[in-house]
């Protein structure tokens, strides 16, 4: 799978924000398929990977920016784990 940085960037300070997060703990670490590996925070989710996921569309939507496609977000979503609340 290949994804724009900007992309990703948004995307990930998105899943990281107190709109989606209720508490961090440790860290979780993602390695791209270009080898780079990224460190997330391990967190608490307050919303599932779907609400997430329309949030963040809305969310690019109101602020004019192209997201990559769903299955590319869910993917995500899945390799950053979290505990739901």
């Amino acid at each position: 799978m290949h994804v724009d940085t900007n992309q990703l960037d948004h995307y990930l300070m998105f899943i990281v924000s107190p709109h989606v997060i209720q508490d961090r703990f440790g860290q979780h670490y993602l390695q791209l398929s270009s080898g780079k590996v990224l460190e997330t925070p391990r967190v608490i989710r307050s919303m599932i990977p779907q609400r997430i996921f329309k949030q963040y569309v809305q969310y690019c939507k109101e602020t004019n920016f192209t997201p990559f496609g769903s299955s590319t977000m869910l993917c995500i979503l899945s390799c950053c784990s979290a505990t739901v609340r």
